[in-house]
């Protein structure tokens, strides 16, 4: 079965574009009465590193945006720090770099 490119991408747009909502609805209620939590206390610190510009309009802030959520959901467990294109890598390195262990995350184009 063949998928037309504009049904591909309108998939892709709204999967994209509901990410945050499922996010969101993982997140615990902010004054919900729970058991005992076991927590780990670590904090965890991961780089991403992308093939987009430093601040690059909408891929470039979704990555930022992904930070802060992961950030938010996790209670500030987990910090991930956003690296644009030729800051910590070249930018058509990024699978490269997360393949090698230089990077935990990366986020690019699939024809990169």
């Amino acid at each position: 079965m063949r998928i037309s490119r504009k049904a591909f991408a309108k998939g892709l747009a709204i999967g994209t574009l509901s990410l945050p909502f499922a996010l969101r609805a993982c997140m615990p209620e902010p004054n919900a009465q729970s058991g005992p939590s076991i927590r780990n206390r670590k904090t965890y610190r991961w780089r991403m590193v992308t093939t987009w510009p430093p601040n690059f309009p909408v891929l470039g802030e979704a990555c930022e945006r992904f930070a802060q959520l992961v950030a938010q959901m996790s209670g500030g467990q987990m910090e991930i720090r956003v690296f644009g294109g030729g800051e910590l890598v070249p930018a058509l390195e990024v699978f490269d770099a997360v393949r090698s262990g230089a990077a935990e995350l990366g986020n690019g184009a699939s024809y990169y």
